[in-house]
């Protein structure tokens, strides 16, 4: 089920809003967001009908983490078939990135009904025809398709393909969950590389990243200690020989 809004303040603060109304796995886009925002409280910018903003309906899922691998992986195949040239990959926890720069954020929250979880609303944005002047203004290195590869994309056609591509994860989550983590896991292609952690409390290590653990924590090396990492942010230093 794919409902396409013509504008809203964010599709996730409105699916939080009408989750009851909502069968699991719908998915609900908006050509424009006005209060777009991503981890940590940062604004997401959009520009009308020319990037992707939506979040899905998660009603048998019991953390974000899993919601976020879904929805990571078939955002993922949707770039990949459309930009087959260009290197993707996740950066832990939920970023999609081309390179240096940033293409897709995800955010996932949790739906309680009498101190119970009763499921996830799992949002995603991705930017799709952004130009250079669009990207500079986010405030962080970005990247677009259009950027990318040159060439401006339909977005009611990209969200009717994701659409599918995240029913189709979804029944394979049910099926073979174990499959999905291994897929998200390989996708998070920082193995080995130098990372920068940014704790809650405002403290900064820089380690190595190691792997991901079964919770969908960052596991990381720093000074033959190992750092379990399951909430703050995540920076990629450059290789020695760029630093």
């Amino acid at each position: 089920m794919l409902v396409v809004l013509d504008q809203v303040d964010s599709t996730n603060t409105f699916l939080k809003n009408h989750f009851d109304e909502f069968p699991d796995g719908a998915v609900v886009a908006a050509l424009e967001q006005t209060a777009g925002r991503g981890r940590l409280g940062r604004p997401w910018l959009q520009q009308k009908n020319n990037d992707i903003a939506l979040s899905v309906v998660f009603k048998k899922l019991e953390t974000g983490f899993h919601a976020g691998a879904i929805v990571g992986l078939a955002a993922l195949e949707v770039a990949r078939e459309a930009m087959p040239q260009s290197e993707l990959f996740f950066k832990w926890p939920n970023d999609l990135y081309s390179a240096d720069k940033k293409l897709a954020g995800i955010l996932s929250e949790g739906i309680w009904r009498q101190g119970r979880l009763a499921g996830v609303v799992c949002g995603i944005g991705i930017n799709v025809n952004s130009d250079e002047n669009a990207l500079c203004a986010i405030g962080q290195p970005a990247t677009s398709f259009f950027a990318l590869c040159g060439q401006k994309f339909e977005i009611k056609n990209l969200l009717e393909r994701l659409e599918k591509s995240i029913a189709r994860h979804y029944i394979k989550y049910e099926r073979e969950r174990a499959r999905i983590l291994h897929d998200w896991r390989r996708e998070n292609r920082l193995l080995g590389r130098m990372i920068e952690l940014s704790f809650p409390d405002g403290k900064r290590l820089e380690a190595q990243f190691s792997g991901i653990d079964d919770d969908g924590n960052l596991i990381a090396l720093c000074n033959g200690e190992t750092t379990v990492f399951g909430c703050g942010d995540v920076k990629i230093l450059p290789s020695p020989a760029k630093r």
